[in-house]
C-alpha cells in the first residue's frame, strides 16, 4: 500500500509541473467540410469573403 501511494504521488506531481503553461497555441481548431465545394472556389470567389472569414 506504501508503493502504491508513493506511485501515485509522483504521478501527481510531474503532472502538476509538466502542466499547462502559457502557450499561443490556438485552443480549438474547427474544420468545415463543404459538400461538392470544389477546392477552386476559394481562390475563385476570395473577393466575396469577408476580413473575419475565410480570408484569416
Amino acid at each position: 500500500m506504501k508503493h502504491l501511494f508513493s506511485f501515485f504521488a509522483i504521478i501527481f506531481i510531474t503532472n502538476i509541473s509538466f502542466g499547462q503553461g502559457d502557450s499561443d497555441n490556438p485552443k480549438l481548431v474547427v474544420g468545415i467540410v463543404v459538400d461538392q465545394m470544389r477546392y477552386d472556389y476559394l481562390t475563385r470567389f476570395e473577393n466575396r469573403f469577408g476580413e473575419g472569414g475565410f480570408k484569416r
